[in-house]
């Protein structure tokens, strides 16, 4: 069932897409077909006459895929296999009609009203300008406030230009950014080597084209999971930062930066799958420090499961001693 503006349209009984007016902007969800509720596109900024697309990828048949663009004339589904966010990023991106892209994750990222509108406003403001990002609201698993993230602006270009892993300084997060297409183009787009550090890695390449500038201001709100990439791949991630970042010095000085591309591939492939234990005990507790001085009695379900998955490990223990 798609509603917008009162209008009911047919989808399908199993994978029922929803859209739903309020005000400025809209909420986009999908419903599969074991009848769990996912938020996809999440909040987007919506305006009745504004030319705004939304792209989205799943893994589904091309029959689903038509019927839930139906919902919105606005809507466009790509369904492809299960081959990675990298992947799925190249592909959206590909597909892409508009002149500005920002990128949305589903999985507990939502937008707030100017989401769009302001970054979009600082780009089509100065021509230097090549990438714009905004301010993170970040919640516990539970959906309490935990703190915000909003890049200092004086320190936006800058950060990107301290090529060292232990103090260069992007966007707060990939899901506050914007860029224009053309720009996303010149520089070659998301490449797959880079299979968890893929924002890094194009922001490197648009910084060496124009400026990053900040909207100091939150607009993107993001859910605190331990079942999320970073948590868990956090080792895979410094590592193929450190290649991003290698290949930028290798280009600024003139040379091919091919030998840390193939570095970057080897590291990639090493990536396993799945989350091992060790690693999902490890999200866990990375979790648990980050709740434990506001949200201790939360803080203490992590430390018990990161302590249930790897016994072995004291750290997880010696938290919940401590966290009271």
């Amino acid at each position: 069932r798609a509603q917008r503006q009162g209008d009911d349209q047919h989808v399908d009984a199993r994978h029922a897409a929803e859209f739903h007016q309020f005000g400025d902007r809209a909420e986009l969800r999908i419903t599969d077909h074991d009848g769990r509720r996912t938020v996809v596109g999440a909040v987007v900024e919506y305006a009745a006459d504004a030319d705004v697309g939304i792209l989205l990828g799943f893994k589904r048949s091309d029959e689903f895929g038509r019927r839930l663009a139906a919902a919105d004339p606005r809507l466009r589904v790509v369904a492809q296999a299960a081959s990675g966010i990298t992947a799925a990023l190249i592909a959206g991106c590909g597909a892409a009609r508009g002149r500005l892209i920002a990128r949305q994750d589903a999985g507990g990222t939502s937008a707030l009203p100017g989401r769009l509108a302001r970054p979009a406003a600082l780009l089509d403001a100065s021509p230097e300008v090549v990438l714009a990002s905004c301010g993170v609201r970040w919640l516990t698993p539970g959906g309490e406030t935990l703190d915000d993230e909003i890049q200092d602006a004086a320190d936006a270009d800058a950060g990107l230009r301290r090529l060292d892993v232990r103090t260069i300084r992007g966007p707060t997060h990939h899901a506050s950014t914007m860029f224009r297409r053309s720009d996303y183009e010149a520089v070659g787009g998301y490449r797959a080597v880079f299979r968890f550090a893929q924002d890094l890695d194009l922001w490197l390449r648009l910084a060496e084209r124009g400026r990053h500038v900040v909207v100091p201001e939150v607009l993107t709100v993001r859910t605190l999971r331990a079942s999320g990439t970073s948590a868990w791949m956090a080792r895979w991630q410094r590592d193929l930062a450190e290649q991003a970042i290698q290949a930028a010095h290798l280009r600024a000085a003139g040379h091919d930066e091919q030998p840390a591309l193939d570095a970057a591939a080897a590291i990639s492939a090493r990536v396993p799958r799945r989350p091992t234990r060790s690693q999902r005990a490890q999200a866990s507790y990375h979790v648990g420090c980050r709740l434990r001085r506001r949200y201790p009695r939360e803080a203490r379900v992590h430390f018990s499961e990161a302590w249930r998955l790897a016994p072995w490990d004291v750290r997880p223990l010696i938290r919940l001693w401590s966290t009271r």
